[in-house]
């Protein structure tokens, strides 16, 4: 990082002077509604903060894991007063409630400026959701009146949180402001969601952090010429644990399962906290896991709202470390213990390049309901490629429809018999679940502003099968049929009648691929 990007050079205080006596913010509005654009080695204007307990330098906010925060405590307090002052704003405030949800997504019209702005399915999910929850904080913090507040995370991969946090849910009336009513059966009393939709050690696995467009074998997503408000490839990351989280938590009619609602309920901004935070968590893993290069994702701005309600830009390049750009950083997590160092590591050459041998094409017709299911795969060679390059295989299942069905489904492949579904066994290769459709696989934008950013509303999960293959390969009688189970999976409590319930709305898909990347 060069020392005008440092927020403690000696040049960087000069250089914030001189453009104060010119009479200009580095990041805000000049007044004609264009705004200015953003220097890329200056950091974003961070007036919002107290007094740095760090000479030369502005205060570097903690955002603390929910668990250690008092249900009756002063950082509770501060969250629903700041919550509830956004709340009592009008819609047409950019300091509003109403007005940052909309930013992610919509049913309302017309839309006013970065309504609808969200990216999912992209390698811009990370960067854009990063600055949407810098501004939203810096709004929050203002509101709250507590000059060192910051946004909590979710650490929901923690056993002992596997239920939304108790001030998010009690008093489960209009006098708490982080309740809402609209969840999923049994969220609100305390059921617990299953650790197989919490793991993101496959995410973590994947060195490389982009992969090409089509393909969504990558932590961070697949890399798109320009913005895509809504994609139907997801990246490793985005497809677990963040599509499943906001499944399980919004359920068949609640918000948190529709992106155009998602953002209305406060337990989305602790969902995206604990997202970001896992970027963190990736990089800090080190053996070639490192930020995008691409320019056009270092360069793409995207508009927000400042606590002042100023319309400011953001850039990638603007984002990539948080305690020094942003003057943030997170209290310890999940992934933050030493055991996640031996990560395996998915070198990412074989990822990078768009050299694909399909080497199944199977449309098979599916429909997924609340029972298992069932469907085989024939066709997968029983012998290793001879090649210099590693063979990397993967499970493509593609043309994903359905209509918000408030469950998972977890993904095994070649059971024994007899064998108890396990997410802890090697039959297990992930799981099956995409935020953002609606009925019969709607984009959940579609008709609406944005939606013509969107690339496509049928979905494609890819699963990485190379050390499942070169088991089966071992095994006396394996003939290249891949045996698939798909097992529904819904909240867990030891209260009868709160799993998940009601009739789950079916899931469907079209067509399965075996990929030699």
């Amino acid at each position: 990082m060069t020392a005008l990007r440092k927020p403690g050079s000696l040049l960087f205080p000069l250089l914030l002077l001189f453009a104060l006596a010119c009479g200009s913010s580095p990041d805000t509005d000049t007044g004609d509604g264009q705004g200015t654009d953003l220097p890329m080695t200056d950091v974003p204007d961070t007036t919002d903060t107290t007094t740095s307990d760090q000479p030369g330098g502005p205060q570097v906010f903690v955002r603390p894991n929910m668990k250690t925060l008092a249900p009756d405590g002063p950082e509770i307090a501060a969250f629903r007063q700041g919550v509830q002052v956004m709340k009592s704003r009008p819609a047409s405030d950019p300091t509003s409630w109403l007005y940052q949800a909309n930013i992610h997504g919509t049913y309302d019209t017309p839309a006013l400026e970065a309504w609808n702005s969200c990216q999912h399915g992209n390698f811009f999910f990370l960067s854009w959701h990063r600055m949407y929850l810098y501004y939203f904080e810096r709004i929050l913090r203002k509101a709250s009146g507590d000059p060192n507040f910051a946004l909590p995370f979710w650490d929901y991969t923690d056993s002992t949180q596997r239920a939304i946090p108790e001030p998010l849910r009690n008093p489960a009336n209009a006098q708490n402001p982080l309740f809402v009513a609209e969840r999923n059966d049994g969220i609100n009393d305390g059921a617990q969601i299953p650790g197989s939709a919490t793991t993101f050690t496959q995410a973590m696995n994947f060195t490389n952090f982009t992969s090409p467009q089509g393909s969504g074998l990558s932590f961070g997503g697949q890399r798109v010429p320009q913005p895509v408000h809504f994609g139907g490839i997801f990246g490793q990351l985005e497809s677990q644990p963040h599509n499943i989280i906001h499944v399980l938590v919004g359920g068949q009619d609640g918000w948190m399962s529709d992106p155009n609602l998602a953002a209305r309920d406060p337990i989305f901004w602790l969902h995206h906290a604990n997202i970001d935070r896992l970027w963190n968590v990736w990089k800090a893993l080190g053996d070639g896991r490192v930020d995008p290069t691409e320019q056009n994702w270092l360069d793409q701005k995207f508009v927000f709202f400042d606590e002042n309600g100023q319309r400011v830009e953001m850039t990638g390049q603007q984002v990539v470390d948080s305690a020094q750009q942003l003057n943030y950083r997170y209290a310890e997590g999940s992934g933050d213990e030493p055991g996640i160092q031996n990560a395996e590591a998915f070198p990412a050459a074989p990822f990078t390049d768009n050299q694909r041998e399909v080497l199944v094409d199977r449309r098979a017709p599916t429909r997924l309901t609340r029972e298992r299911a069932r469907l085989t795969v024939p066709g997968v060679p029983t012998a290793t490629m001879e090649s210099a390059e590693p063979e990397r295989l993967t499970l493509s299942i593609e043309g994903i429809k359905f209509g918000r069905p408030g469950v998972y489904y977890e993904v095994y492949a070649n059971l024994p018999q007899g064998a108890q579904p396990d997410p802890s066994s090697p039959n297990y290769i992930g799981n099956l679940a995409v935020f953002g459709q609606l009925e019969d696989g709607q984009s959940a934008h579609a008709g609406h502003a944005g939606a013509d950013k969107s690339l496509k509303s049928e979905a494609v999960l890819t699963y990485e099968i190379t050390k499942l293959i070169e088991t089966l390969r071992g095994q006396p009688g394996f003939k290249g049929n891949l045996e698939l189970q798909f097992v529904p999976k819904g909240l867990a409590s030891d209260r009868p009648g709160l799993e998940s319930a009601g009739e789950t709305r079916e899931v469907r898909f079209e067509r399965v691929r075996v990929i030699r990347e």
